[in-house]
């Protein structure tokens, strides 16, 4: 109930459903940036659908969470009533538009959009039997009356003039704005869905227009409008551009009298400029073809190190597999060897047994058989016939018996053996079939994910490539026309000529305003391409969360019906086990009295050779399946070699093809571009001196502005001074570690920007520096793995080296820390960690930031005094290698390539080196912010770089 009244409230926009709140509440919700749902929902589930008072009053004296009868219906009734106030509150507030700029009350993705949708979903879901509810409230002047409309959510920013005004429903709204009259909107037709809606809509924008005494040249028409005609399109702006906009503002006087001085002042100017401007714009030209240049090879380069990246996570993953497939194999094969050591053992006992059962039989039947002789000599003769005679008769059928058994024998054991064969390969072949599955359902993704961006980046060339001829052609058909217009006027009087060219200045100004509105609304467009992006994103996410979970359950259901079907079959073959020995048991107690010696002989000779057999076989099989799979890793392999050079060679193929167009393409807008500047310094002059008289304005106000703010941040910086002492004598649970730690934590794993995760990782850094404890528990909640994903998918800019510095110094807190460590390297590989240092060396390498350098080289030093951890270090393969390429670039980057003042700095810096000697890092952790006698990271590149070589025993060449 709870979850379905909160989905209810947020419903409502989130700026409104505040003002409810804290209306109903009379109190202020605080808040935080970006997180107005959270604290919301928040409020509404501590004080809306729970409430203080009542639990403290209803609860039990002793126990938790039992409380006394009544509580159910004061809380069922406290959240009614608020509830209820809720949503007539913001119904009236919307009604009487508290709120200035009016948003809408419910969000666009509502599926509720007036307040009696909410009350009448809060009466079905909540209220039995109470029929209409708006009936009984009406009874009590409870009235709601609000609906959210087509308008009301329609988003007029045009981004594309040839689509945008075809519904009509923005033109309307320009009638509105200019004509003062807002009863326009309600005659519209919405949603403008078939061309008859759009035209009528149009119509209601050309009426209102002929009303106010406009006439319209051109023969415009709806019906033009809607099917994207462009030249009446653009007509029709100009037109209302000019009634409504131009023509208030020409003011006679002042062009007759000053128009000669801006004639002389704009030559004036603009001769000066044509002999400065040229050498500037060149130099320009120059700088912003290398920035491009650039730009593109850093482009190339990410993208080459995320499919590398990708690559290798593959690659990991596959081995994996084929490793815990190996094992599980492994772990089958001794499982059912096991079993039939079992049962071999448990025959040859039983057989043990029974044969001194028999053995021990016959030897009394002899002794009886002898007193029995002595005792009746006179019938030995006809004994001794019948004994004979019943003894071949007992041996014959004893013998005829004694095959049956051993041909039933032979066959349970031969069904027995092929039902276990046809299992083992089943199970085989499921699982092969599942490993295929999962690899053709990632391979489609991957395809599926490559084929996606493509098309993106199409329609993205497309579109640039359109708004760009488009430009074009509005800038040549506007300088047409403004030619045309000049060598008309140019005919005329003096004063027609002044009023022409102040009439061009005007025209000059509404295609800069024109230009500012279309960069404006392009940003518009962006913001609004991210969100969407954004948002598809989070779904995904939230898509392949809830997937991975359904995975992972259906697999452990799925072990869990393989286990039990392996203990009923274990059960079964169990008991078909006791019945068969039993059986046998039996059959032989009639047929063994007479069984010599040599057949036990025979028999185990048997057995043992069948056993020799069957070794000899299933090693054949064994080593038969490893070179299979020998040779299908190799041929794939081979065949990722391959398509690697293929994919290479396109890219190369592709990038030179790129760059020779691109050249073309820059020559040819050089070209134009030159010619095009030249006929616009004019317009420039006059628009600079514009620029100057506004910039004069506002520096005017800024002044003032600065003034009033330093009054202002003078008087609050005395008052603070005479609260700060109050304030500190009251303690703040907020300033704890543990509360600091959990705030970086949870800030850690929501996405933030570059700013806050590195106030984040300050924090982390200051508590994984003070407490022992919370050091080791983050490294049980894997801040280490969080850390090198940060490190790993950084830029090289100048605030991310803040980021890689300060994560650098929380995992040297954490090796640093004996336990800490042991519980890091439990779920993060030293490979990982040591990969990740290698690219953060790189990156201040790249920057030549020093405080970076020697951060990373005291992590790998803390890393190489282990020896256990310095020898998994040498055998990555190529690490050492690369180690020793990156310090001795280093030590060339820091010592020699720099300039003569740095340089000479940097040989006093190292004298005094060899002078004085330097200390080594700490290698134990001193839980405080003073690191007492040793530092805590190297202090000069060239001592770290001294160190590290020494400590890995590498030799530079």
């Amino acid at each position: 109930m709870k979850r379905h009244v909160l989905e209810l409230l947020l419903s409502y926009n989130p700026l409104w459903l505040r003002l409810g709140l804290e209306a109903v509440y009379g109190e202020t919700i605080p808040l935080h940036s970006n997180s107005d749902m959270v604290g919301l929902a928040t409020f509404i589930k501590n004080r809306l659908l729970s409430d203080p008072i009542i639990v403290r009053t209803h609860s039990h004296p002793s126990i938790r969470h039992i409380f006394a009868q009544g509580y159910e219906e004061a809380m069922h009734n406290f959240t009614l009533k608020n509830f209820l106030f809720l949503v007539y509150f913001l119904d009236q507030a919307k009604t009487r538009k508290l709120i200035a700029h009016d948003p809408c009350l419910f969000c666009k993705n509502s599926n509720f959009k007036s307040s009696k949708e909410m009350l009448l979903e809060f009466s079905r879901e909540f209220l039995a039997g109470m029929g209409n509810i708006l009936k009984h409230l009406g009874y009590l002047g409870f009235h709601v009356s609000h609906k959210q409309t087509y308008l009301d959510e329609f988003d007029y920013a045009v981004t594309s003039l040839a689509i945008d005004l075809r519904d009509g429903i923005r033109l309307t709204r320009v009638m509105e704005i200019i004509l003062q009259d807002y009863s326009l909107s309600v005659k519209l037709r919405t949603p403008p869905i078939s061309i008859l809606q759009k035209i009528h809509n149009v119509e209601v924008a050309l009426s209102a227009l002929h009303k106010a005494g406009f006439q319209l040249s051109c023969d415009i028409a709806a019906k033009d409008i809607v099917e994207g005609h462009k030249e009446k399109t653009l007509s029709l702006l100009w037109q209302l551009i000019y009634k409504f906009r131009f023509l208030r503002n020409i003011n006679s006087l002042i062009i007759r009298f000053q128009a000669p001085l801006f004639t002389r002042s704009a030559k004036t100017i603009q001769d000066w400029w044509r002999r400065t401007n040229l050498k500037r714009e060149i130099t320009r030209r120059i700088k912003r073809r290398h920035k491009t240049a650039a730009e593109t090879i850093q482009a190339f380069w990410r993208g080459y190190c995320a499919r590398k990246h990708a690559r290798a996570m593959k690659d990991e993953l596959t081995r994996a597999c084929t490793v815990i497939q190996r094992v599980f194999r492994e772990h089958q094969r001794k499982k059912t060897r096991q079993i039939e050591l079992n049962r071999e053992t448990a025959a040859v006992t039983i057989q043990s047994c029974w044969r001194g059962y028999c053995a021990r039989k016959h030897a009394r039947a002899m002794k009886e058989e002898i007193t029995y002789q002595k005792e009746l000599h006179r019938e030995i003769s006809a004994l001794t016939i019948q004994t004979f005679w019943r003894g071949y008769c007992a041996r014959k059928h004893a013998r005829a018996m004694k095959e049956e058994l051993t041909r039933a024998c032979t066959i349970i054991q031969r069904v027995f053996r092929a039902h276990q064969r046809d299992k083992t390969v089943q199970i085989e072949l499921r699982r092969t079939t599942a490993a295929l599955t999962i690899q053709t359902l990632w391979r489609g993704y991957c395809a599926r994910k490559h084929v996606q961006a493509m098309k993106e980046e199409i329609a993205y060339q497309k579109e640039l490539h359109r708004e760009t001829t488009a430009l074009t052609i509005q800038t040549f058909w506007r300088g047409y026309c403004a030619r045309k217009h000049v060598r008309a006027m140019k005919e005329e009087i003096t004063y027609q000529k002044e009023l022409h060219r102040e009439t061009s200045a005007l025209t000059i100004q509404t295609l800069w305003r024109g230009y500012c509105a279309r960069k404006h609304a392009r940003a518009m467009k962006e913001e609004i391409t991210y969100q969407k992006e954004l948002r598809r994103e989070t779904s995904a996410l939230t898509i392949q969360t809830f997937w991975r979970g359904y995975c992972a359950r259906k697999h452990v259901w799925a072990m869990k019906e393989e286990i039990t079907y392996q203990k009923e079959l274990h059960r079964e073959t169990s008991a078909l086990t006791i019945q068969t020995f039993w059986r046998g048991y039996c059959a032989r107690k009639h047929v063994r009295a007479m069984k010599e010696e040599i057949t036990y002989q025979k028999e185990l000779h048997r057995e043992t050779s069948a056993l020799t057999i069957q070794t000899f076989w299933r090693g054949y099989c064994a080593r038969k399946h490893v070179r299979a799979m020998k040779e299908e890793i190799t041929y794939q392999k081979e065949l990722r070699r391959e398509t690697s050079a293929l994919t290479i060679q396109t890219f190369w193929r592709g990038y030179c093809a790129r760059k020779h167009v691109r050249a073309m393409k820059e020559e040819i807008t050089y070209q134009k571009e030159l010619r095009r500047e030249t006929s616009a310094l004019t317009i420039q002059t006059f628009w600079r001196g514009y620029l100057s008289r506004k910039h004069f304005q506002k520096k005017k106000k800024e002044h003032a502005c600065v003034l009033i703010q330093k009054l202002w941040r003078g008087y609050t910086v005395r008052k603070s001074r005479k609260v700060l002492p109050l304030q500190t004598k009251i303690p703040n649970p907020c300033l704890s570690l543990r509360y600091r730690f959990d705030k970086s934590i949870e800030s850690l794993e929501s996405k933030c920007s570059v700013g806050d995760l590195w106030r984040v990782l300050i924090n982390l850094d200051t508590v994984t520096q003070l407490s022992h404890t919370l050091c080791k528990e983050a490294s049980e909640r894997r801040v280490a793995d969080r850390l090198c994903a940060i490190l790993e998918s950084g830029n090289r800019s100048s605030a991310y080296t803040h980021v890689y510095e300060t994560a650098t110094k929380i995992l040297i807190n954490l090796v640093v820390d004996p336990v800490a460590s042991d519980i890091m390297f439990q779920s993060l590989t030293l490979e990982n960690l040591a990969n990740t240092m290698h690219r953060t060396l790189s990156v201040s390498l790249s920057s030549k930031i020093s405080q970076l350098f020697c951060t990373c080289c005291t992590l790998l030093w803390l890393l190489g005094s282990n020896p256990v951890r310095k020898e998994a270090i040498y055998n990555i393969p190529k690490y050492i290698n690369q180690l020793h390429f990156y310090l001795i670039r280093t030590k060339w980057d820091f010592m020699d390539n720099v300039d003569s003042k740095q340089s000479k700095q940097r040989d006093l810096d190292f004298s005094l080196q060899s002078k004085t000697k330097l200390s080594l890092p700490a290698s134990k952790p001193s839980w405080s912010l003073k690191n007492k006698g040793r530092p805590r990271t190297f202090q000069t590149p060239g001592h770290a770089i001294k160190v590290l070589l020494k400590t890995f025993q590498v030799r530079p060449s």
